[in-house]
């Protein structure tokens, strides 16, 4: 027994480089830009940057958990956009009560989310071409109740929630982290989760196994759902202002964080901690472009070559594998 136990413990070199990667790839992409910018390595640009990542990276959760399921999910922008619409819609006509712009992100989180896990679980629709209609409904949606209005956000709790600092630590941030290791528990011990992991390995198994897949897979989407809607709440007290276009790069952002962050796109793999990095890695690249005044029209090219990198990595990992 002891033998079996040390064996388990033991991992190869490679093995903890391709588990640590996206931390690796953090230090390494923060020592090259501290070398260029003298700005970067303050504590007031890092706390910018946490502020900046805490809204892609729900994002990008929600992303991880769809992929990690074996499914794709191309709706969370509009999610984002339309809840905050919907939400702050809800907060003007109940005379500013950020409790309505909160419940209306969470609702059009929960609801579309679950649309999607009905529309792949029960009628069958590839998650591809079901969250590609959806996208698409749902923008048409939002522009429907936006008319192309900027609906402005204030108050106190609006301030806490978007821009408020605790000992230089955005709590936007710190809302990160308690979500996060909420939901590292869920994905690790729970059926729920543990079912996710399963659905991206081998779901057939778990269809012999005798367990409900078309109710589990609702409830993936469910989940991702609201963690847009985290995401859609953070993004919109962040910026004080609800506009019809706050999802311009929000898709590419998420999903750049999410496969640089170690989530396969074969599904079955992913991690919440490495998507967390994966997002302050965006976000330490998009405030690195900023800071070296690299033209705003190269920052999507700079960012799909880091999907490219990271699909890379994740192809030479599976061949080494096999």
């Amino acid at each position: 027994m002891k033998t079996n136990k040390n064996t388990n413990n033991t991992m190869d070199p490679m093995s903890i480089m391709l588990k640590y990667l996206p931390v690796i790839l953090l230090v390494m992409i923060s020592a090259v830009v501290s070398a260029m910018s003298p700005k970067f390595l303050t504590i007031g640009n890092f706390s910018n940057i946490f502020m900046q990542c805490s809204g892609v990276a729900f994002v990008a959760l929600g992303a991880m958990i769809v992929l990690i399921s074996g499914g794709m999910d191309f709706t969370s922008a509009e999610v984002v956009a339309c809840g905050s619409v919907i939400g702050g819609l809800w907060y003007l006509q109940q005379n500013r009560n950020v409790l309505f712009l909160i419940f209306g992100c969470v609702l059009t989180g929960v609801v579309v989310g679950s649309i999607n896990g009905l529309l792949i679980a029960y009628v069958k629709f590839p998650p591809f071409i079901a969250t590609l209609a959806m996208q698409s409904i749902v923008h048409c949606v939002m522009l429907s109740f936006a008319e192309g209005n900027i609906i402005q956000l204030e108050g106190k709790v609006v301030e806490f929630l978007g821009k408020a600092r605790i000992f230089q630590m955005p709590v936007s941030f710190l809302i990160l982290i308690i979500f996060a290791v909420i939901l590292w528990f869920v994905m690790n011990r729970t059926k729920l989760g543990i079912y996710t992991y399963s659905f991206g390995g081998n779901e057939q198994a778990i269809a012999y196994a005798g367990v409900n897949i078309k109710k589990y897979k609702v409830l993936i989407y469910v989940m991702a759902g609201l963690c847009y809607a985290m995401g859609t709440i953070l993004i919109a007290t962040r910026m004080a202002a609800i506009y019809s276009s706050v999802n311009s790069t929000l898709l590419l952002d998420g999903i750049a964080a999410t496969v640089i962050g170690g989530t396969s796109v074969n599904g079955g793999k992913g991690t919440v901690f490495g998507t967390v990095i994966g997002a302050i890695i965006i976000a330490v690249i998009a405030n690195a472009l900023i800071l070296l005044k690299v033209p705003s029209n190269m920052h999507d090219v700079v960012k799909g070559g880091i999907i490219v990198f990271a699909l890379l990595i994740d192809v030479i990992v599976n061949r080494i594998k096999r």
